[in-house]
């Protein structure tokens, strides 16, 4: 949804635009972009996309590829931290079960 608003003080218009739910989640992803840019995100998700794909999914124009690609690398570094640390079991499969139901 576009608000526009015209004024007319001497000649001078004011556009006003409001964005609206998934156009909000696809400049949400591109501030992502902004911060995240040189982190390495771009080399680690050209290991499963296509390199021409990256740039659309970064500035969040591939939404959905972008969100799938969020998911796996959180679920990556959640696999390397459990990997490494020193928790019981127990605790590991409870943390597991709650990624799991979290994705579903």
């Amino acid at each position: 949804m576009f608000k526009i608003t015209a004024v007319y003080f001497d000649l001078v218009v004011i556009i006003v635009t409001i964005f609206c739910g998934f156009h909000l989640l696809m400049s949400y992803m591109g501030s992502i972009e902004y911060i995240m840019g040189g982190s390495g995100l771009e080399n680690m998700w050209s290991l499963v996309y296509a390199k021409a794909s990256i740039s659309h999914m970064m500035t969040g124009h591939a939404y959905s590829r972008s969100v799938r690609a969020h998911f796996l690398t959180q679920l990556a570094i959640r696999v390397m931290l459990m990997q490494q640390t020193d928790i019981e079991e127990t605790t590991k499969r409870e943390i597991s079960n709650l990624q799991t139901n979290f994705m579903d």
